[in-house]
C-alpha cells in the first residue's frame, strides 16, 4: 500500500506527513499486476476508486495499464491508460513520473495500512 507525496520533491517526508497522505490517498500493486487507488474523503469515505481493467505490465521500471475509475459507484473514466516510470529510492520509497503528463513527477511513499484493510477488491475477491 502506497501513497503520494504531497510535493513533487518529496522523498524525505516526514512519518506524520506520510500518514496524512495515506489517510487521503492510496495505490496499490496487487501480486497479480492489477492496480487499484483510493482517494478519500475527510471522514475516510471512499471518493474515487480506479481500478485496472486487466493485470498491468511492469517492463523495465515502466508501469503500463488501462483503469476505469468510479466516484460514488458511477464510473467517471473507463479505460484510460496509465503509464508511469518508477524509480527506486530506497525500500520505501519510489520516484514516479507520470508519462504522457509533462511535469507529472512525485515521490510514492509505503503506507503503514494492510492489504486487507483499504482494498475493496481484496474484499470483494475474498466474498467471491
Amino acid at each position: 500500500v502506497w501513497t503520494l507525496s504531497r510535493d513533487s520533491g518529496g522523498h524525505d517526508a516526514s512519518r506524520k506527513s506520510i500518514r496524512q497522505s495515506c489517510a487521503e490517498f492510496i495505490i496499490i500493486v496487487h501480486a497479480d499486476m492489477r492496480l487499484e487507488s483510493l482517494a478519500f474523503t475527510d471522514k475516510g469515505e471512499v471518493l474515487l476508486w480506479s481500478v485496472s481493467d486487466q493485470p498491468c505490465a511492469l517492463l523495465g521500471g515502466t508501469l503500463s495499464c488501462t483503469v476505469t475509475t468510479r466516484m460514488r459507484n458511477r464510473v467517471v473514466t473507463k479505460s484510460r491508460p496509465v503509464q508511469w516510470l518508477l524509480e527506486p529510492v530506497d525500500e520505501h520509497t519510489f520516484h514516479r513520473v507520470a508519462l504522457g503528463s509533462p511535469g507529472q513527477s512525485q515521490t510514492i511513499h509505503r503506507c503503514p495500512a494492510q492489504l486487507e484493510q483499504v482494498s475493496p477488491l481484496t474484499r470483494m475477491m475474498a466474498r467471491s
